[in-house]
């Protein structure tokens, strides 16, 4: 395979994932948080269900177990993700996720012992104050008018909105851990295996919260927009898009792969604003390209110092 249609690959993954954060907005209408991770997950394991007949003495107590720990970080952080999106615009879901790109490297730093360089440094100021600018601005419509009571403090309108980044900013740390302790096991483990038990764990975990504290989903309601968002979240974005992010990872420039998968965050803007109707002022704007630019910064090749 060629390089053009790596990129084109991982440029069309970046591009279901961005439109994924819309179509989870309008899922979260009919169907329950943890369902739809439920859901999402099990279409994930199913697919890659074929790694335990390719590799089935692979899968040893200690895979499974790293296998386990990898789920668990996936299924948090997709939840603090689809929670956080409850309150806030897609788009701002989307941009405010893309954090993690910026805090990888600092995990490394603690887990891997890779110290970050002073460009990375530069590019988490550049990216939290992007998130800030992002957050400055209010959206109390994405809030629904709904209110909501944590530990005694009831929240409504902005606050409930301020809840929402909040969440979404935890969802992208977790997703961090969850792509550096990753990283880590692959060194010693099949990549694929660990995506299969990743899927399968949190689907497991999320069948298990779903059951506990939600009424399941009355699927006779179901209209055609509910069932396709269903397919491409299961499908479409976990499949298909993880399947083609394999592939073109593979035959592309690692920077440059980076760089173009991190286009989702920039999609999901858009793609709010398209679709959803979702507000565009000047400090959404400012916030988009501050955090594009971290991720820019961060992901560009660095010269090494003999050349």
């Amino acid at each position: 395979m060629n390089k053009r249609i790596a990129l084109l690959l991982l440029l069309t993954a970046a591009l279901i994932w961005g439109a994924s954060f819309v179509a989870v907005k309008n899922l979260l209408s009919y169907i329950s948080l943890n369902y739809i991770l439920a859901f999402r997950f099990t279409a994930g394991a199913l697919a890659l269900s074929y790694t335990l007949i390719r590799s089935r003495k692979a899968f040893t107590p200690k895979l499974i177990l790293r296998g386990a720990l990898v789920g668990l970080c996936l299924y948090l952080a997709f939840m603090f993700q689809t929670w956080g999106l409850k309150y806030i615009t897609s788009g701002k879901n989307a941009l405010i996720t893309a954090v993690y790109v910026v805090v990888v490297p600092f995990l490394m730093w603690i887990l891997h012992k890779k110290r970050p360089t002073l460009r990375t440094v530069v590019a988490a100021f550049v990216c939290f104050f992007g998130v800030g600018v992002l957050s400055s601005v209010s959206d109390v419509d994405s809030a629904a008018n709904t209110a909501l009571n944590i530990l005694g403090f009831t929240l409504s309108g902005r606050g409930l909105e301020l809840f929402g980044i909040a969440l979404t900013f935890i969802s992208g740390v977790l997703f961090a851990v969850h792509i550096a302790i990753v990283a880590i096991y692959s060194e010693e483990h099949d990549v694929m295996n660990i995506t299969f038990l990743q899927f399968a764990f949190a689907a497991v975990l999320a069948f298990i919260a779903a059951l506990s504290i939600e009424e399941f989903p009355q699927i006779a309601s179901f209209n055609s927009s509910v069932w396709l968002g269903l397919g491409y979240v299961s499908i479409l974005s976990t499949v298909v898009g993880l399947s083609f992010q394999n592939i073109g990872v593979k035959y592309a420039p690692p920077a440059l792969a980076s760089l173009i998968l991190c286009l989702e965050s920039v999609f999901g803007a858009i793609m709010g604003i398209i679709i959803l109707k979702e507000s565009l002022n000047a400090a959404i704007v400012i916030g988009t390209i501050l955090i594009f630019s971290s991720i820019v910064i961060s992901e560009l090749p660095q010269k090494k110092k003999n050349e």
